[in-house]
């Protein structure tokens, strides 16, 4: 094993070891805030059902905050180059002859 195979090792594990940290500690967070939240609610008399309204609409926006590194990542890839393209054919053998009779033996799968 080279030098720079070590290094890129290294600094493969360390963009994983600093994600995981990242979303480990903003969901931790989020629930954290989202209990203490609700708790601190119910403690200063707010009614039960706003309270945990509250607290889950917490949870739900720290598990946006914590997936919107993914979804950055996942959308910067650049789409690959293959696609198929459909053969003109195809278009002139589609059957339009469907009716709502024939409807619930459809198989899309």
């Amino acid at each position: 094993m080279g030098f720079w195979q070590l290094v890129r090792r290294a600094k493969e594990f360390w963009r994983w070891y600093s994600f995981a940290v990242g979303t480990l500690g903003l969901a931790v967070t989020g629930v954290g805030i989202a209990v203490g939240g609700a708790v601190w609610l119910l403690k200063s008399g707010v009614p039960l059902p706003i309270a945990i309204m509250a607290g889950y609409c917490t949870l739900v926006g720290a598990v946006y905050l914590t997936m919107a590194p993914l979804a950055y990542r996942a959308l910067k890839q650049e789409p690959s180059k293959k696609s198929k393209k459909v053969s003109p054919k195809i278009w002139w053998q589609l059957d339009y002859s469907i009716n709502m009779r024939l409807a619930p033996r459809l198989d899309f799968g």
